[in-house]
């Protein structure tokens, strides 16, 4: 006699579950991507890319006691990155995510790189990327005005004091 154990029917029903509740949601008002515009799907592009940035500045800290680059570079340089990541524009056309210094400007696609100094050393930073949608961002200096940042990221290494990121950009 061939018996199925409890726990994989359970198991086996809940699978089946899940998967009809999410197809149900999906289709009474999940945001489907096909339908986005695409410069909300270059947007999400640039953060993943930064994201990845972000990890090969969290490598580079790994093999050098914690401290962070003095320029973001370095990361491309010491081979913890073999280039600067792209996406592509609306048009096909092929774009470079590179560092840049800040400005409350849009700078489609760049990123800006602010280290965060403690005893002489770059114990952590902030990681920004600007958007390619007019409008979208955030006020990340303070002042009020869009800066067109869509997205924040930040090493911070525990002996790092909490510096918000619009105090480093005023200096």
């Amino acid at each position: 006699m061939n018996q199925r154990n409890p726990i994989h029917l359970l198991i086996g029903r809940s699978m089946t579950l899940g998967f009809l509740l999410a197809a149900t949601v999906c289709l009474l008002g999940c945001p489907v991507s096909t339908g986005s515009h695409p410069m909300h799907r270059i947007n999400g592009e640039i953060k993943t890319n930064l994201r990845a940035i972000q990890i090969g500045c969290e490598r580079y800290a790994s093999d050098n006691d914690g401290v962070y680059p003095e320029d973001v570079s370095e990361v491309i340089s010491e081979g913890y990155m073999d280039a600067w990541p792209t996406v592509r524009d609306p048009d096909g056309a092929e774009m470079t995510m590179e560092p840049i210094e800040f400005e409350s400007a849009p700078n489609h696609g760049m990123f800006v790189y602010v280290p965060i100094r403690s005893d002489d050393a770059v114990m952590g930073y902030y990681l920004m990327a600007y958007g390619t949608v007019a409008g979208d961002g955030m006020d990340v200096d303070g002042d009020g005005t869009n800066d067109h940042i869509i997205e924040v990221l930040d090493g911070i290494n525990t002996d790092t004091p909490d510096i918000p990121i619009a105090d480093l950009l005023g200096e």
